[in-house]
């Protein structure tokens, strides 16, 4: 399967798993616009085959199916039922970069090369140096360079029973180089028409963001491109 799938088990005789469930149905929001991950709840009394294939006998219990070739092999879930505990744990897991409630967090979307790319083109832009500014977004033209991923980011985490760090800096280097041409397009329209163009398009992005009328997942681009705009200081 292509999904990584988090399945909560819980009874309703058990006072306890019902109380708790509030917390994992906030979670379950936190990853709405995420395609692979996939939060669902199990009521035993009503299904009590689930309970007896994965051998459920106490509640809550929750099980994680990895994505992959391991997808039919559960995982017991028992790092706390707070909304913070399940994010950090389905965030390493499945390499997703999510807040609790939905937001991005903040260094999704750029490395560390990027940022001090972006860093190198506004300081030459705030002294109208236009040379070294125009070397400077050659630099972006490096994918590899511009798209590694330290590794050693916190990926040091035994939450889950499989190697994390290859699933989370996979993660962030797709989605560097899935924002590095917006990093051109910043660059580009900065150099002809100022330094103030980032804090402009900035404020316009957080505004869109901040609407009731943008549905989520578009919401998560504008995050996205949020974030690289925030390099652009």
């Amino acid at each position: 399967q292509k999904q990584n799938v988090m399945v909560y088990f819980y009874a309703d005789f058990s006072k306890e798993s019902k109380q708790l469930l509030k917390d994992y149905d906030i979670v379950a929001k936190t990853y709405r616009s995420d395609d692979h991950v996939t939060l669902g709840k199990m009521d035993v009394e009503n299904h009590p085959e689930y309970a007896l294939k994965y051998g459920v006998t106490s509640y809550p219990t929750i099980l994680f199916f990895p994505s992959g070739e391991f997808s039919d092999v559960p995982r017991i879930y028992d790092e706390g039922y707070s909304p913070q505990n399940y994010v950090h744990y389905l965030n390493k897991a499945s390499g997703a970069l999510r807040m609790t409630g939905g937001n991005i967090l903040d260094y999704a979307g750029t490395t560390t090369n990027l940022q001090d790319c972006a860093a190198r083109f506004m300081d030459s832009i705030f002294d109208n140096n236009m040379k070294v500014a125009e070397e400077a977004m050659k630099e972006f033209d490096d994918i590899e360079k511009m798209t590694t991923i330290d590794k050693k980011d916190d990926t040091e985490d035994k939450a889950v029973t499989y190697d994390v760090n290859n699933i989370i800096v996979s993660s962030k280097q797709k989605l560097a180089v899935k924002m590095l041409p917006y990093y051109k397009h910043i660059a580009k329209q900065t150099f002809e028409h100022g330094s103030s163009w980032p804090q402009t398009e900035l404020k316009r992005i957080q505004e869109l963001i901040a609407s009731d009328a943008v549905r989520h997942a578009k919401k998560t681009e504008f995050m996205y491109k949020r974030n690289v705009l925030k390099t652009f200081d």
